[in-house]
Order: structure tokens, then sequence, then C-alpha cells
């Protein structure tokens, strides 16, 4: 058996054993079991990411902290939440933090790196990024294992402009769907979301909130507010919502070419 007394963060002396088979065995133990729990001066272990804790554990702490704090917007949150559940929570999950070497987390990379996917690559790695200061905030570890990790070259693309023919197409196309027979609720708005994103350059989400208050058709050049985005309901768990732009960046006036036409058709049908 052996013995210790310490003093906690509060200034509290306490004493603690451990044993062993072998004296160097229970020496080990205490020097674990101080560390990984016994020094918690909060006095709940329950909570606290120790060593000891699993990466599991750690993401649960940094998801709660993250939408607490508020400077992440939801749809950030969830995205990160996906993709640790699909990509990082199978490999390393149910590791122990102080099993999570620099190592560790290098031959993980490797492995994404190997599956030749860039962005599952990049948001993975910056979902660890983000979680390991903390674990080094709590003392849970004595390094950030994802300092100097490994990375992977970004490929250069083409930047490739759609041409007028391709353009005439796809619009083509959208309208056919918009007009095919199928069951259910039938839209024909479909075309219009195209040509905002066409004309606009704004994201989907960003196309699908757009309101008729966003829009200013009595000035000289009509103009259009990009101030929201739509969140999916899979991702909040509370149905279609519509929230802010991703950054406070993100809000902008643009001038697209083309919203009169759509306007003339809604003052029909309120006719």
């Amino acid at each position: 058996m052996a013995r210790a007394a310490y003093r906690t963060h509060a200034g509290a002396y306490r004493n603690s054993e451990a044993r062993g088979p072998s004296k160097s065995a229970a020496v080990l133990a205490l020097t674990l079991k101080l560390r990984d729990g016994d020094l918690d001066h909060r006095g709940h272990k329950e909570d606290q990411i120790t060593s000891a804790s699993t990466l599991d554990q750690l993401a649960t702490r940094w998801f709660e902290e993250a939408r607490a704090d508020g400077r992440r917007t939801e749809q950030t949150i969830s995205d990160y939440e996906a993709m640790y559940a699909r990509h990082i929570q199978p490999s390393l999950g149910q590791l122990r933090l102080r099993e999570i070497r620099p190592r560790t987390i290098d031959r993980f990379l490797r492995e994404l790196r190997e599956l030749g996917k860039p962005s599952v690559f990049r948001h993975s790695k910056t979902v660890l990024s983000l979680m390991f200061p903390m674990a080094v905030q709590l003392e849970a570890v004595n390094i950030n294992p994802m300092v100097d990790s490994t990375t992977m070259a970004k490929e250069k693309k083409e930047v490739r402009a759609i041409d007028s023919d391709t353009l005439k197409a796809l619009r083509h196309a959208v309208f056919l769907y918009d007009r095919r027979k199928r069951p259910g609720p039938v839209s024909v708005l479909m075309g219009d979301l195209v040509d905002i994103m066409l004309a606009t350059g704004c994201r989907i989400g960003e196309a699908l909130a757009v309101r008729w208050s966003d829009i200013d058709l009595e000035s000289e050049r009509p103009t259009l507010t990009i101030n929201g985005s739509v969140l999916e309901g899979k991702r909040s768990g509370m149905g279609i919502t519509r929230s802010t732009t991703k950054t406070p960046a993100g809000i902008r006036t643009v001038l697209p070419a083309a919203l009169r036409c759509r306007d003339a058709d809604q003052d029909e049908g309120s006719q």
C-alpha cells in the first residue's frame, strides 16, 4: 500500500492511498489516482475532465461550452458534431486522453489523408484542434497532441465560370423540373432559387432565407440584402429554422439584375 498527503487547489489538506501487488505498483497506482481524480478540488468528479477521461467525454464538454459561449452558430457546431460522430469517434472516441499522443493523432490523420478526401481531413483536424486546448487548460494532458500534426497539401483547382450555353441548359432543366407531374404540393420556386444564387453568388441556405423585406425594388438599382441562412431540421432538432449568416461578414447587400419579374408575379398572385 502507498499513502500520500496532498493539498488541493483550494488549500485544504487531504490523505489518499492506493494498493498494488508490489511497492512500486502501489506508488504508481497512487500517482495515477491523484492525477486522475483525488486532486479535483471542486468535489464532483463525474463532470471533471482528467487524463482518464475519454475523447468522447472531452467532446461532449467542448460542444456544451461551444454552445454556451455563443461565438459559433448552431449550424457550425452541428456540422462539427456530425464530423466528429462520423469520422473521429469510431477511431479515437473511446481512447483516454492520456493515451492520445502526437503519434496517435498523426496515424489517424494519415489514414484520413489516404482516403483522398481533403475536406474530411481538414474538418476533422479542425475539430480536434479546437478540442485539445481545453484538455490542456484543464490539465488533462501535458501537451497538445495537435501541435505540428500531419498536414495535407491543398489541391489547386482551376477556377471555372459557367458559360452561356451551360447556363441556358441549367435554367431550362430547372424549368422542366418545376413543371413535371409529381405527387404532393406543387411549387415553381426552384427557378427563383437558382436565379438568385446565379445572380448573387450566395450559398443555398442564404438564398432560401431571403424574404421580400430583404429586397429593395424602389431604388434606381434594385438591391438584395443577404442577412440570414436556413438551418436544416436534422441539424437543429427544431425543424427548418432561420438564423443569421455564418459570420457577420456574410451580411451584405448585392445588386442582382433579375428581381423585378418575380415581384410582378407576386403582385399578380395577390390580386
